[in-house]
């Protein structure tokens, strides 16, 4: 910073939003230091562009988006066309989740830059979540303007699996299968649109040549799922089995997508032996112990499964998932209701907008009788994901408070989404309740 605080006011450029993303790198007390002293250097050059523009990048990536906005439209007020400023304003736009705006800034930027690779892809990966056609638009022009880049060429044809343009996607898969970046990408999706389009061998033989990668374990599950779906769960086990002896250092994932299929089939002796045979190997590890606490859970087995997740919060005592499995496990099997809302309570102070943890904490106020704080936080994750096991319970709460067609029409969203929602069925067996036959899914 001294060093480029003494470039100011010379012929040559200062960059101080390249220094601000180096510094993305440090620690988070080195961070806190570097936002210090580049704000403190702002204090002292309060009309230089280049400065609040590192400053801007600093605050946009330490979440302080309001203040990063208004300093970085401060520079686009003397530098309308600033690509690094534009960069930064619709970035922050993004995080406000202002999208339409941010959508609106990205037209004008790639207007006035259209050959810019970055503002043209960010332009296009935003449309992914509004108007997919419009995405396929872009993403084409950038294939025209890039044609080696194989990166846009993967995003152009998942583009098109989105919309169904199978014969176009398969065409640019097929031509990135010798990238060798993007290889295992374009054969995994190859096996998707071979899985959509029913040509099941075709899609395990994709599935069967993605390599090392962070594609590999979705390849592996999708072909057990295949083998699950036609030849019978023996087999999947089978597929994932061989693969533990193949990829030994991908065995936790391979035992976990094995309880998965487990856990769907309803097996949860096999899926709890399962998963003891994986922590003899690693006892510690957070994931089995959670999936095997699971298994305990729906065998009623409350000793084990609280076991499993004592030890998970022994390592790390702000674990929310474990904090909100357990509290919810006590809340719903046991009447240590106090211990489980302390539980909840702590989870709930970590994540805050979690709709599963709101979930919990309102069904451990309805067991406490507090109908109303029990509502109000079941209709907060309710609204976040109508789920059937937050319907289950809203749907209670509200038939309880009187409130019975409100609670009928919950309940029938929870299984026309779920249609063997267990929780939904049991409930409903339990407070006697027949929904209407005409409005049933």
């Amino acid at each position: 910073l001294p060093h480029m605080e003494a470039v100011i006011g010379s012929s040559e450029d200062s960059n101080f939003a390249s220094l601000a993303a180096s510094a993305l790198a440090l620690s988070e007390n080195q961070q806190k230091a570097f936002e210090t002293q580049i704000r403190a250097m702002l204090a002292k050059h309060p009309d230089n562009t280049n400065l609040k523009t590192g400053v801007a990048l600093t605050l946009q990536y330490r979440n302080q988006e309001e203040e990063a906005l208004l300093l970085i439209r401060e520079v686009l007020a003397v530098a309308p066309l600033d690509i690094h400023a534009l960069l930064i304003e619709t970035r922050v736009l993004q995080q406000l989740n202002r999208i339409d705006e941010a959508i609106e800034r990205l037209r004008f930027a790639v207007d006035q830059h259209p050959y810019h690779k970055r503002l043209r892809q960010n332009l296009a990966q935003l449309y992914t979540r509004s108007d997919i056609f419009q995405a396929k638009a872009q993403y084409m022009v950038l294939h025209n303007q890039f044609p080696e880049d194989s990166a846009i060429q993967l995003a152009l044809a998942l583009v098109n699996r989105e919309i169904g343009e199978y014969d176009e996607a398969i065409a640019l898969l097929k031509n990135l299968r010798t990238d060798a970046e993007q290889k295992n990408h374009a054969l995994y999706f190859l096996g998707r649109i071979a899985e959509q389009r029913e040509q099941w061998s075709q899609a395990r033989e994709y599935y069967g040549q993605v390599g090392i990668g962070e594609q590999l374990i979705p390849a592996l599950t999708r072909l057990a799922a295949l083998d699950n779906e036609h030849q019978g769960l023996a087999s999947a086990r089978r597929t994932l089995t061989e693969a533990r002896q193949r990829f030994p250092q991908l065995r936790t994932q391979l035992y976990l997508a094995e309880s998965d299929l487990l856990f769907d089939q309803r097996q949860y002796k096999e899926g709890y032996n399962l998963l003891t045979s994986a922590l003899d190997n690693d006892p510690s590890n957070t994931n089995l112990l959670y999936a095997r606490s699971l298994f305990s859970e729906r065998q009623r087995n409350l000793d084990l499964m609280e076991r499993d997740l004592r030890v998970i919060l022994s390592n790390d005592p702000d674990n929310a998932t474990a904090l909100n499995a357990l509290g919810y496990s006590l809340a719903n099997l046991t009447d240590r209701l106090t211990e489980a809302k302390s539980l909840i309570s702590k989870a709930l102070q970590l994540r805050p907008d979690d709709p599963a943890i709101q979930d919990s904490y309102g069904w451990v106020a309805y067991r406490l009788g507090d109908m109303t704080l029990a509502r109000t936080y079941l209709e907060r994750a309710y609204a976040q994901t109508q789920d059937h096991e937050i319907a289950a319970h809203l749907g209670e709460v509200l038939w309880l408070l009187g409130e019975q067609q409100q609670a009928i029409s919950v309940w029938q969203t929870g299984l026309r989404d779920t249609p063997d929602s267990l929780i939904i069925n049991e409930t409903l067996q339990r407070l006697n309740v027949n929904l209407p036959t005409a409005e049933q899914p």
